[in-house]
């Protein structure tokens, strides 16, 4: 699929993208149940490479 954003949009989503990032922490931290911390460590793992998408600039 391909998706043209301005420089704005796409500065929004990796903020965005970022902060969720961010607050995924305490919450896998805090976590009791093993089958949602595992949920919460994979959406980070995907939420990191959409970040580096974002952060790569496409030629």
């Amino acid at each position: 699929m391909h998706l043209e954003l301005t420089a704005d949009e796409v500065a929004m989503l990796r903020n965005l993208v970022e902060e969720r990032i961010e607050d995924l922490g305490p919450e896998i931290h805090h976590t009791r149940s093993p089958d949602y911390h595992e949920t919460l460590k994979q959406l980070r793992d995907k939420l990191k490479a959409l970040h580096q998408h974002l952060t790569v600039p496409s030629t």
